[in-house]
């Protein structure tokens, strides 16, 4: 019997280098913005080589990287995977398989930020039962971090992922994390493939962008083994209580990771840098709805860019962790005022109705440590996604942007991308001033005598407003 073929045609024409699948929305978006179209990586850069104006995304060259480091591979870089578990009995055999199936797993540290309740199963407690020997100690104990707090003390996942963040930034300071090592964020709850270490770096490499971030909401771990070729692509939100990602469209057979607009939680990959330089916002306690948005629109304007991955080597056990009647009980511990001033905060840093009212006060939190980057402004972001966040529509022209996208250009810091701006500690207000020349903000620095002023959420209405010490 002759091998079942797999179909790489879209009405008989060969697809080389892959197929996007746009969808069926016709109402939405017209006949040319639904369907499948071929993926093509030239137009990232504008078209072929030789087209007038063609720029590609900045390809890791060797003053980008650490003296004695190589410019691709891992030889060098350490591999720091950041977890959030809540109350996630599936934590214990995330982390056995995270070693066992990894090729080096030598280069491997953890981190987890751990919030159970007292009668939970504890993730390293639990991972060493599993795997130690009887009178032997823990293997890779030394590997694995664990910060705890109890459950009835979390505040969701944004919240959860911010403190997370500052201990990655404390692992920079204390030199055991550096800026060209690699960073995995994902979920409590994954399978993975074997030398899923090694394909996750070779796929960052075939970017060729040393600012690229590998994104997407993985496939079910119902789907290990399988090779389909097919990953989900993530381009489509919808407007609720913030701006939130509702689904995925489909990539197929693509031949490299595609330039995307949007940043999924369950699965992030790049260089330390981009974690170091974009931390999750630890302000925005009992936060769902807005959370990948916020770190898409933050990691694109300070440079780094999205990237549906072309193959799936980490799967994530959707039946059993959204099974566990455990998963969502933070929102219980809601506290009166913090969802408000949340959610107002989020769209402040977009420009979406119900933010911050006083421009100032906008303009001191987009360029706070948590705020937007300096690299790209907010209207090219709009324009590059297609997302009128003004008017809270998913579209400003029509256009699908699920389908082929043009690389945004930008200029790099002028003292290189592993350089980390400082902030101040209390305040957050950026240290590095005067805003050098290649940045956005270039020209409009702000008064930060004193922290005269303070942020609060106006509880009547939903907005911050800036207030004055003296008055309160």
């Amino acid at each position: 019997m002759a091998k079942k073929m797999v179909d790489l045609t879209i009405k008989g024409k060969n697809t080389g280098n892959g197929v996007l699948f746009l969808g069926k929305d016709k109402k939405t978006w017209g006949e040319e913005g639904t369907g499948s179209v071929f993926y093509d990586p030239d137009f990232e850069c504008g078209g072929p080589p030789g087209t007038p104006g063609r720029r590609c995304a900045y390809e890791t060259r060797q003053d980008h990287v650490t003296k004695g480091l190589e410019v691709k591979g891992s030889k060098g870089r350490a591999l720091h995977v950041n977890i959030v578990s809540f109350r996630d009995p599936l934590c214990p055999r995330t982390l056995v398989g995270l070693f066992e199936m990894a090729s080096n797993p030598d280069a491997i540290h953890v981190r987890i930020f751990q919030q159970n309740d007292d009668n939970d199963v504890d993730c390293l407690d639990e991972y060493c039962a599993n795997v130690s020997k009887k009178g032997e100690e823990c293997p890779r104990v030394d590997q694995i971090s664990v910060h705890k707090v109890h459950a009835k003390d979390a505040a969701g996942p944004l919240y959860a992922r911010g403190m997370l963040s500052k201990d990655v930034e404390m692992a920079y300071v204390d030199g055991k994390l550096k800026p060209q090592d690699h960073c995995l964020s994902m979920d409590s709850h994954m399978v993975f493939v074997p030398e899923w270490d090694n394909k996750m770096l070779n796929m960052w490499d075939q970017a060729a962008n040393e600012y690229a971030v590998l994104s997407t909401y993985v496939t079910d771990s119902a789907n290990l083994g399988k090779t389909t070729k097919e990953v989900p692509h993530l381009c489509m939100v919808e407007f609720s209580s913030n701006i939130r990602i509702w689904g995925t469209k489909q990539a197929r057979r693509l031949s490299k990771p595609k330039l995307t607009t949007l940043w999924g939680a369950g699965l992030s990959f790049s260089k330390c840098h981009a974690e170091l330089k974009v931390p999750v916002d630890p302000h925005c306690p009992h936060i769902f709805n807005g959370e990948e948005f916020n770190r898409a629109a933050r990691f694109w304007t300070h440079g780094y860019d999205m990237y549906t991955p072309n193959d799936i080597y980490i799967l994530h056990d959707y039946h059993k962790s959204q099974s566990n009647p455990k998963s969502h009980t933070w929102g219980i511990n809601n506290v009166v005022g913090s969802v408000q001033y949340s959610e107002a905060r989020l769209r402040t840093m977009v420009d979406m109705p119900g933010g911050a009212t006083d421009p100032a006060v906008a303009i001191r939190m987009k360029q706070s440590k948590h705020g937007l980057g300096d690299r790209r402004s907010l209207d090219q972001l709009i324009e590059f996604s297609g997302i009128d966040l003004r008017h809270q529509k998913v579209s400003i022209d029509g256009k699908n942007r699920c389908g082929n996208l043009q690389w945004v250009p930008f200029e790099e810091h002028p003292q290189g991308v592993n350089y980390i701006p400082p902030f101040d500690e209390v305040t957050e207000d950026p240290l590095d001033l005067p805003f050098d020349k290649t940045s956005i903000w270039y020209g409009m620095e702000r008064s930060l005598v004193n922290n005269e002023y303070f942020d609060e959420i106006d509880t009547n209405n939903g907005v911050i407003r800036r207030i004055h010490k003296k008055t309160r």
